[in-house]
């Protein structure tokens, strides 16, 4: 189904047009219809399916010209996903008279005021920010239409329950409810049940289930040597725009900061930084300016950028829907992307768990070679001079060119040269902090054969071998690896 099928206004149908959106996703095909006949709304669908617009068409299509009350609100639970929500929402009432504004933590309070002294049609907030201005009295929803909840289930993992509910009780009984979420659990479910009336269900992801379009690898590689592989992955690949994630905040200063002393325009993203250092630094990677993001999972579900190549998971998430809301960062808007999940020798059974849970397929990978990397710098090389070769060339330069020559031979001449434009990086003195593995208890249809004695419990709690359990993750791996690398080797 197109857009122009739907009933919604042309001016928005000419922003679609200019956004370059024809074709409805299946949540937007689904959603806007029953929406726009005011309809409550629960939809379920992965990262990065349309989910904003589905919601956003029908709340500016609806929305008066002359309102007198905050007419839309829309929560979500963090700084990054309420600014391109707000984005959004600004590019597809272009050509409307609707007015939206931005409340959350971190801008000012001033400013935030004579926004909302100006009534605009539709409120997006944070839940914190959001309920300061509640109890101050400087915003007044007791008139809203409708509720939107973004990414219910993130917002329930902050713990923001309590203010989910207080932000309802503050609403008129009679108002449209929209509630959307990665996944449905019990928790969302109970949101639910105050925020919709018999609502209409839409589902069109299992939550779990990782999408189609990404191409997943891993490549079973200890810890330490772990930075080692990552510089050689990206001197390989070269990505424009890649999001590296770590577990900690920690981890991801520490390797920003070694990716940044290697020459690569890399930056943290993380929940300590400012709102304005936040700011400043997505504006960056979407810009281009900055080519890697190295992210917390603060990052997983609030940051939407078009035409991320590769995402690696240096570290792997604690939770396996964290996974799956990472590696989402690629692949959007049926575009095709890869991840690369770096697995140590203890976190093997838990990537098996990873595909059993997602029901996807991890093609482990051999690590690049030293070889590899040689072989993908001189290609950069070549490719490099190709390009300035077939390009404008300064006349000024052909009497040193031709000097050199003659003293030199031209092959020596253009082999110094090549040398001095290769970038000198060296990762023999970088070092990480040290990182726990992610450790897991298989069903016994799937353990290990192996010698059971001398079992403890980790910190996890979960049984593991004190003499053997490190060497039957490496037989283990080994298996593994075996069954994969003949089918798949990217290099």
């Amino acid at each position: 189904m197109n857009f122009q099928e739907l009933n919604i206004d042309k001016k928005i149908i000419k922003a679609l047009d200019e956004l370059g959106y024809t074709e409805c996703m299946p949540i937007q095909e689904n959603a806007i219809p029953s929406i726009l006949e005011g309809k409550d709304v629960i939809g379920q669908a992965e990262t990065g399916t349309g989910k904003t617009a589905a919601f956003g068409i029908p709340l500016i299509n609806n929305s008066c010209k002359n309102n007198e009350y905050i007419e839309h609100l829309i929560v979500s639970p963090t700084r990054e996903l309420a600014m391109q929500i707000k984005k959004e929402l600004d590019s597809l009432s272009k050509y409307m008279n609707t007015k939206v504004g931005l409340i959350l933590g971190g801008n000012s309070y001033y400013e935030e005021k004579k926004m909302l002294k100006k009534i605009p049609n539709i409120i997006v907030a944070t839940p914190g920010r959001l309920l300061d201005h509640i109890k101050s009295k400087k915003i007044d929803i007791s008139h809203a239409k409708s509720l939107t909840l973004d990414e219910a289930d993130v917002m329930l993992d902050i713990g923001f329950k309590e203010e989910l509910t207080e932000i309802i009780s503050n609403m008129p009984e009679k108002r449209q409810g929209l509630l959307f979420s990665a996944t449905l659990n019990n928790g969302v479910m109970d949101i639910a049940k105050k925020l919709l009336n018999d609502p209409e269900e839409i589902l069109v992801s299992s939550g779990l289930k990782a999408s189609e379009s990404i191409t997943q690898y891993a490549v079973i590689v200890e810890e330490k040597d772990k930075l080692r592989i990552l510089l050689r992955y990206l001197q390989i690949n070269n990505p424009k725009s890649a999001i590296i994630f770590g577990r900690t905040k920690k981890r991801v200063d520490e390797l920003s900061k070694a990716l940044s002393s290697q020459g690569f325009k890399a930056r943290g993203l993380h929940g300590d930084l400012t709102q304005n250092e936040r700011t400043n630094v997505m504006e960056s990677f979407r810009s281009g300016e900055t080519h890697i993001l190295v992210a917390t999972d603060v990052a997983a579900r609030g940051i939407h950028v078009n035409n991320v190549e590769v995402v690696y998971n240096f570290d792997l998430p604690q939770d396996i829907e964290y996974y799956v809301h990472r590696i989402g960062r690629t692949g959007r808007a049926n575009e095709t992307g890869i991840s690369f999940s770096f697995v140590r020798p203890e976190e093997v059974d838990y990537l098996t768990l990873i595909e059993l849970k997602t029901k996807c397929k991890v093609n482990l990978l051999e690590c690049p070679s030293n070889n590899n990397v040689k072989k993908a710098k001189r290609d950069y090389l070549k490719n490099l001079m190709i390009e300035a070769c077939e390009g404008n060339v300064q006349i000024g330069y052909y009497d040193i060119a031709q000097n050199l020559i003659e003293t030199y031979g031209a092959e020596r001449s253009l082999s110094a040269a090549l040398q001095l434009l290769m970038p000198k990086r060296s990762d023999d003195t970088l070092e990480l902090s040290y990182e726990p593995p992610v450790y897991v208890h298989l069903p016994k249809r799937f353990e290990r054969k192996g010698n059971k004695k001398n079992n403890h419990k980790n910190n996890k709690g979960h049984e593991v071998n004190k003499n053997n359990n490190h060497k039957e993750h490496r037989r283990g791996a080994s298996r593994f690896q075996q069954k994969f690398k003949k089918k798949q080797k990217m290099y």
